[in-house]
């Protein structure tokens, strides 16, 4: 296949028009309708049903068309990939996270791996979930640290981090969980397993956790409102282990039949870039402890 002629298709089919893809590719109307029929001619195949009044594409073509978008995406990541290299002149690493991970855990992470390797350095965004996604694809992150979310991409490898349990957080201990009835619960209100948390703290505690504050957005919100003693929090442990450990939050219930960990999503095609092979080695090393 001419991957000139596969180009020209696939600016026609994506502008949908003879017209736009020949003015962005500096080719008049009639060369654009030449080459797709020699295409055609050499897949033995009608990609553009030329009856309807607006460009169509048939069967044939839609799946030409998909697959071309694959391709050329992959050409257009290849182009910005040499291009930074060559404008950085070395080793760098784009990190996406999201606020789960990124907030309470990216910092340390990040300064653990650069006291091992010097050499690499970082740019970190910390985004919403969606959106750290979409970049990744588009090639504008190189990898994404996140919580646990089912990911079904082709080009996308997803590796799981380590399980952590949930914790039941306060500002100060309490002797009697009895007394958590009169506190909030401070927490997101997109996460199935703090809610499964709370109703097994509930049976196994023989309380009623009735009051919440929904905070949407940011962990660290969570956790500061905590630490104002506003009320508790269940959260993974990941979340609250620095802060636990320099006392800021108390741990009162250890929830060990509720555990999740955070993953880590890249183009598979990025897998052999040695900075990004470093990396990864280390995130399968790398624990918080508890």
């Amino acid at each position: 296949m001419d991957l000139h002629y596969l180009k020209i298709f696939y600016e026609v089919a994506k502008e949908k028009s003879f017209t736009k893809a020949g003015e962005k590719l500096f080719i008049n109307q009639s060369a654009v309708s030449i080459q797709i029929k020699k295409l055609e001619g050499e897949l033995k195949t009608q990609l553009i049903n030329r009856e309807a009044k607006q460009i169509q594409l048939t069967y044939t073509g839609e799946r030409l068309f998909t697959l071309a978008r694959e391709i050329f995406e992959k050409v257009s990541r290849a182009e910005d990939e040499i291009e930074r290299v060559i404008k950085n002149n070395h080793a760098k690493i784009i990190v996406g996270a999201t606020h789960m991970v990124g907030e309470p855990i990216l910092p340390k992470l990040i300064s653990e791996f650069s006291r091992k390797h010097q050499q690499i350095e970082f740019e970190i965004h910390v985004l919403e979930r969606d959106i750290a996604i979409k970049m990744l694809l588009f090639g504008e992150i190189d990898i994404l640290l996140m919580g646990e979310f089912t990911i079904s991409n082709p080009i996308l490898t997803v590796k799981k981090i380590a399980d952590y349990p949930y914790v039941l957080v306060s500002k100060n201990e309490i002797d009697d969980l009895k007394k958590l009835e009169a506190f909030t619960l401070i927490g997101r209100d997109d996460s199935i397993l703090q809610d499964k948390c709370k109703s097994y703290i509930e049976v196994e505690h023989k309380i009623h956790l009735n009051k919440k504050m929904v905070v949407k957005g940011s962990i660290e919100t969570v956790k500061n409102l905590v630490k104002e003693g506003l009320g508790f929090a269940i959260l993974p442990f990941h979340c609250v282990a620095r802060e636990i450990a320099l006392g800021e939050l108390k741990s009162l219930v250890d929830l060990k039949e509720y555990q999740v960990g955070y993953q880590v999503v890249y183009c598979s095609e990025k897998e052999s870039a040695r900075e990004l092979k470093l990396f990864l080695h280390f995130l399968d090393k790398y624990k918080v402890e508890y």
